[in-house]
């Protein structure tokens, strides 16, 4: 199937609606914690310290992940400044390209019609919403992977009109993926592609996906830093390679298991509200495949049964793949929404104009919804208590509202129009008032922001003041503090590259490290204890400040939790005298800095 002469102008106006859609109460927010923090904090390290190649967190080397994403973070910092709001902007950039590349690719394989039907679906889908509210690798991992995998899939398609070009996008972009989240960049096009392989049996596939000069630049652009980074530090590959990729999947060495059936769910919830088409897709896709197969080779099928089948392969491998995995997180399954996308709206593409009827699947979004609203609604009368996040409880009456407005107009609908498309447009619409009305919350998804303790944090910290987190670590600290923070403990995710860091144990501190700084430190200030206080200069426990502010040194700021702070107290009697600055939930600051 040809690409529609209008794919351009779609592409623009699909872009237009998506960035006000989603762009709407964008910006304004904390970092949603801790990716967000994590992943905007080690492109500003880069640029403070002008080390484009060697990742830092908090000071530390960083070896988890390549750095394309951090690249591009950091070029955005250079060109509008360091800030929350622009650490923002590539992943946000990056979630549009998902949508409009999953346009192209569905106008390619299945008609204008369905591409923009996928595009939307996608754009109006929980998940896909959600996503760009939080900063992660899974969004331009799953870019690269949608364009390179829809690219091979095309240049296969057309490779008797011959579809080069198609295959040096497929593995520039494998190389992006690679460059972006490590070897699952490689891994998954290999994994689609052999599967459709050995399925067809078609070996004359395999030989024309092997285009060697693009193989060539691909390993050019991908080698050249993995191979800086092995001699700059030795350890690297051990780390990312063996542990971090092999260990991650094979063993419980990240501490992030969930049962097999987990992202099963994350999918359901994510594609909320077309979730509830699922089965029909699914239903028409094994009828319509179980009759070409029992009338035709795979070989003669045609190109919208073959495309069908292939990005149906490509869904489920992503979904099997992390599903076998023993780490699991909520957005290690976003690669497999454009795929998913593309299948959903080929179906809303045929259902649009289809008359309703009894099993039309619009009356699965139905009941779905009332279940919801009789659901809320029982907890909001019988179980307030339960809600815990702030403003909860407005937000279901809000969520409550924009469903039953959205049942009546159905119902009106329902009785005055024989056609699904608008009823599909309303669906689409309640989502617009529900993407406003959550937005907000979506950036407490994974964790409470400490961020009103950082306001307060900054209007007292000075240049000789240390900040100090106690058996924790808050990953958007250092980025709104543009400054190491000391952190009390092992480090976290920080250990592997502490023990290969050994000037990291100045600001990572173990316990008994601690404990002897503040002793010290309480000595030095109260009984002018000079030895004390040269130890921890010496040791960077206590920076010295300037004589001219009436102290010679600086102050301590803590930020802990409330129950390791009244360990503290029991274990260390001296921080009984410091001052509580603030409380936010579980968390406090406390310093020995006297109140004014």
């Amino acid at each position: 199937m040809q690409p529609s002469r209008y794919r351009w102008l779609d592409c623009c106006w699909i872009v237009g609606l998506v960035v006000v859609v989603w762009g709407f109460d964008l910006f304004g927010h904390p970092l949603s914690v801790p990716d967000s923090g994590r992943y905007a904090e080690i492109p500003r390290e880069m640029l403070e310290s002008g080390d484009w190649v060697t990742p830092h967190l908090n000071g530390v080397k960083y070896f988890e992940k390549p750095p394309l994403f951090y690249w591009l973070q950091l070029l955005a910092f250079k060109v509008a400044g360091v800030g929350a709001d622009v650490a923002m902007v590539p992943n946000f950039v990056l979630s549009v390209a998902i949508v409009v590349v999953t346009y192209l690719l569905g106008d390619a394989l299945f008609g204008r019609k369905s591409g923009v039907a996928s595009a939307l679906a996608l754009a109006s889908s929980l998940g896909g919403f959600v996503f760009t509210r939080v900063l992660t690798l899974d969004v331009i991992l799953s870019c690269m992977l949608t364009v390179s995998i829809g690219s091979f899939w095309l240049a296969y398609l057309r490779r008797e009109q011959g579809g080069v070009t198609y295959l040096w996008v497929a593995y520039i972009a494998a190389a992006g993926a690679v460059m972006s989240k490590g070897l699952v960049g490689l891994l998954f096009p290999m994994l689609i592609l052999g599967s459709w392989i050995l399925l067809t049996r078609d070996w004359r596939g395999l030989r024309y996906w092997m285009y060697w000069p693009a193989i060539s630049v691909a390993m050019l652009l991908v080698l050249p830093w993995h191979l800086l980074m092995q001699q700059c530090h030795p350890e690297f590959w051990q780390f990312y390679f063996v542990e971090q990729h092999f260990a991650r999947f094979f063993t419980d060495y990240a501490m992030r298991q969930q049962g097999w059936w987990f992202f099963g769910v994350v999918l359901l919830v994510g594609w909320y509200p077309w979730v509830v088409m699922f089965s029909a897709i699914l239903r028409n896709l094994l009828k319509r495949w179980r009759y070409r197969w029992e009338q035709f080779k795979l070989s003669c099928w045609d190109v919208v049964a073959k495309s069908e089948l292939f990005i149906a392969m490509w869904a489920v491998v992503i979904v099997l793949f992390f599903s076998c995995s023993q780490s699991k997180l909520i957005p290690y399954i976003l690669p497999a929404f454009p795929p998913i996308a593309l299948l959903v709206g080929n179906y809303l593409a045929n259902l649009w104009e289809k008359p309703m009827g009894r099993s039309n699947p619009v009356n699965g979004w139905i009941w779905l919804h009332i279940i919801l609203i009789v659901g809320i609604l029982a907890i909001l009368i019988w179980f307030p208590d339960i809600v815990r996040i702030d403003g909860g409880v407005s937000l279901l009456r809000k969520l409550v509202g924009v469903w039953v407005c959205t049942l009546c107009v159905i119902w009106w609908l329902r009785r005055y129009s024989t056609s699904n498309s608008y009823i599909l447009m309303t669906i689409g619409l309640s989502m617009v008032a529900f993407f406003q009305i959550i937005s907000g919350y979506v950036y407490n998804i994974n964790g409470h922001s400490i961020y009103s303790l950082v306001q307060i944090l900054q209007q007292e910290l000075t240049d000789q003041d240390t900040v100090i987190i106690y058996h924790d670590y808050y990953q958007e600290l250092p980025f709104y503090l543009r400054r190491k923070v000391v952190i009390v403990g092992d480090g976290g995710e920080l250990a592997p590259g502490v023990r290969h860091q050994p000037e990291a144990k100045g600001w990572i501190w173990q316990q008994h490290r601690f404990e002897k700084c503040m002793l010290l430190a309480d000595n030095c200030r109260s009984e002018q204890d000079a030895t004390a206080c040269q130890w921890l200069v010496n040791s960077g426990c206590l920076l010295k400040g300037d004589w001219s502010q009436d102290r010679e040194y600086g102050y301590y700021y803590i930020l802990t939790k409330w129950l390791d702070w009244e360990n503290l107290k029991e274990q260390l009697p001296i921080v009984l005298g410091w001052r509580l600055v603030a409380r936010d939930r579980d968390v406090v600051l406390i310093t020995d800095k006297p109140g004014g």
